[in-house]
């Protein structure tokens, strides 16, 4: 028989010493303190990791996501374009009537039913007559004496020329370079739209009662127009006598 009797006897003693050193504060590795492996599986302190605190085993990542921002569709707007409308006066190149004020600045005094064939710039397009307006001669360029703005002859000798038609030519309303001195037919168109007119100050159109030259040659044929009387004269051509332009367009 061994010494210290069976093994199970022996295991039996030493369990009894182990207890009893436990109870007096021993251990069987040091009596003065627990083994290093029992203190750190105690502070969950794993082997090689002193500077780590207790706590899980293991690091916790953590992800930040960014709020999602939502963007409103963009919205596209079509703007229809402006449309200007500009309406035609008889001054512009528009309709007009008797009496309106035309592109060269006078009156309107005849619209043909269907247009004309005259030998102005409006050529076979002609429709309208227009007459200038009271005082037009205070607006031409220096003429030399031999046409004077006023009462001038029909035909005058002293410069070769006609005198009547060359201050009418002159004329420049409205930017126009189509003013002459009027046919007798024209001047009798006039008559029939003014009537008897008397100067008056207040008158744009009017035209005085006396005597006008047309651009028709006289030798028995009537060559100027009385507007007080109302009648074609047949005048010499160095008479003198009053002048206003018209012209077609």
């Amino acid at each position: 028989m061994s010494k210290f009797g069976t093994p199970s006897k022996t295991f039996a003693l030493l369990t009894v010493a182990a207890i009893a050193l436990a109870a007096c504060g021993g251990s069987s590795e040091n009596s003065s303190s627990e083994s290093t492996a029992a203190i750190r599986t105690k502070n969950f302190i794993l082997p090689g990791k002193k500077d780590l605190k207790p706590g899980p085993i293991g690091n916790i990542t953590t992800t930040t996501i960014a709020p999602t921002t939502t963007i409103a569709p963009t919205t596209t707007t079509t703007v229809a374009p402006t449309t200007t409308t500009t309406v035609l006066t008889c001054a512009t190149g528009g309709t007009c009537s008797l009496g309106n004020i035309g592109p060269g600045g006078g009156r309107v005094f005849y619209i043909a039913p269907t247009t004309f064939t005259s030998g102005e710039p409006c050529g076979s397009a002609c429709k309208y007559l227009e007459v200038a307006p009271k005082g037009w001669s205070s607006t031409l360029p220096g003429l030399t004496n031999c046409i004077p703005t006023s009462n001038p002859r029909q035909w005058d000798p002293t410069c070769n020329q006609g005198a009547a038609i060359t201050l009418a030519g002159a004329y420049r309303g409205g930017g126009k370079t189509d003013w002459s001195l009027p046919s007798i037919m024209r001047m009798s168109i006039l008559k029939d739209y003014t009537g008897y007119v008397r100067y008056d100050s207040s008158c744009n159109l009017c035209i005085s009662a006396g005597v006008y030259w047309s651009s028709t040659r006289g030798n028995s044929i009537s060559n100027a127009h009385d507007f007080y009387y109302q009648r074609q004269e047949v005048l010499d051509s160095g008479s003198q006598a009053s002048v206003r332009p018209v012209r077609a367009f």
